[in-house]
């Protein structure tokens, strides 16, 4: 059996966040890991709708605000670890 974890890392593009995270819905991950790069926390309501949603299903999300914008790659990284 194959597990699928996703990282997302997003900066203010919240209605971008929203599409992505709907369609992750139907994929069933093991695991979503959400990093906002936004130290003001500006997807987090979504994050934590789409995180009690998802938790619902069996599936573990996480939430990983970021103190700074480290950029796409830092992000990515962030998760990862």
């Amino acid at each position: 059996m194959k597990k699928l974890a996703i990282v997302v890392t997003t900066y203010k593009r919240n209605e971008l966040l929203e599409k992505l995270l709907e369609s992750i819905k139907s994929e069933k991950p093991w695991m979503v890991i959400l990093v906002d790069n936004d130290p003001e926390g500006g997807a987090r309501n979504l994050s934590l709708s789409f995180k009690k949603e998802m938790e619902e299903k069996g599936v573990e999300v996480r939430y990983e605000r970021q103190k700074e914008n480290t950029g796409g790659a830092g992000g990515f990284f962030a998760g990862v670890k």
